[in-house]
Parts: C-alpha cells; structure tokens; sequence
C-alpha cells in the first residue's frame, strides 16, 4: 500500500506538501446529513407530485366515463363508475385535489365523505350541492381550527380529516364562504 493511499484511510491528506489531519468523520457525517437532507427533501415532493398526476389522470378519466352514461340522473350511477373508485383509493393525500375540484364538481363530494369515513347521514341535505356545500364547509372548519384536513397540495404533512363533532355540518357557514 502506497504511503498516499495510507494517509488517506487514516484521516490525512496531503495540502502543499505537509500532512494535514483531515476531520474525516466530521466530513463524512457531514455529507451523511447533507445527503439524508436532499433525498429527505425530494421525497416528499415526489409523492406529492405523483398524487397530484394519478388524481389528474382519474380524475380527467372519470369525466370520459360520465360522458357515457350521461343520461342518467342517479349520483350512484356516477360514483360507482371505476375511476371514481380509483380517485378514492388515493386516500387522504387526495384530499387538497378533491376540494379544489368540488367548486366546480359536487359529486367528489361523496369521495371526501367516503375518504375521511364520514356517514352521509350527517349531512343532511335537499340536493347535492348543498351536500357539497357542507362536505366542503367541514373540510375547511378542520383547516381553520387545525384538527385536521386536507393541506395544501405543496404541504408534506400528514392529511387527516377533520372528525372533531362538536362542529356540526348543519349549521350556518361563515361568512368567508
């Protein structure tokens, strides 16, 4: 073994023609933590990115599959349909997509309740907007108060549903609604 190749192993270095004691372990934990830190910060993007493209891409095939029973006017026919069931297989980290879409769609509304296990019962309701309207007026109750819910899709933290019961879906919603 070359006397380079030693001093290496045994923390050394060469610098200017002088051995130099090199703080081997620092440097290693070092680049140990600076590594763990990068991968840590690029996985949780990844899943988050990747939640966002499969809720896309069922959501997106949901709508083609609606197209073709477009004539019917039970929700169940709608919700039943494969891709809705594959939007809640996505499970909680689909939570911030799906109340982003109910603006504009009410029936996710039965894959948040479904999602978080609500019953429908607790919503009492005369059409399914207004179902909607209160699924939604939930979700954003857990956000103010900070039980629960879904974050914003660039958050990594965990997704849980709001399940407090002291705040009821029937009543009023705040004026910011």
């Amino acid at each position: 073994m070359n006397a380079e190749l030693l001093a290496k192993t045994q923390g050394y270095s060469e610098m200017g023609g002088r051995h130099v004691r090199a703080p081997a372990g620092r440097v290693v934990l070092l680049l140990t933590v600076c590594l763990a830190g990068c991968a840590a910060d690029r996985s949780k993007a990844e899943p988050v990115a990747r939640t966002e493209q499969r809720f896309d891409y069922y959501y997106l095939r949901w709508q083609r599959e609606c197209e073709r029973i477009s004539f019917s006017s039970r929700t169940q026919d709608y919700t039943g349909l494969p891709a809705f069931r594959s939007i809640i297989a996505l499970g909680r980290p689909a939570l911030p997509y799906l109340q982003q879409k109910m603006e504009e769609d009410f029936m996710l509304a039965q894959a948040v309740v479904e999602i978080c296990g609500w019953k429908p019962e607790e919503f009492p309701h005369e059409s399914e907007q207004e179902f909607r309207d209160k699924v939604l007026a939930k979700l954003r109750a857990g956000q103010r108060t900070g039980t629960g819910s879904a974050p914003s899709p660039a958050s990594d933290r965990a997704t849980l549903c709001y399940l407090d019961r002291s705040v009821s879906a029937t009543g009023p919603m705040s004026s910011g609604q």
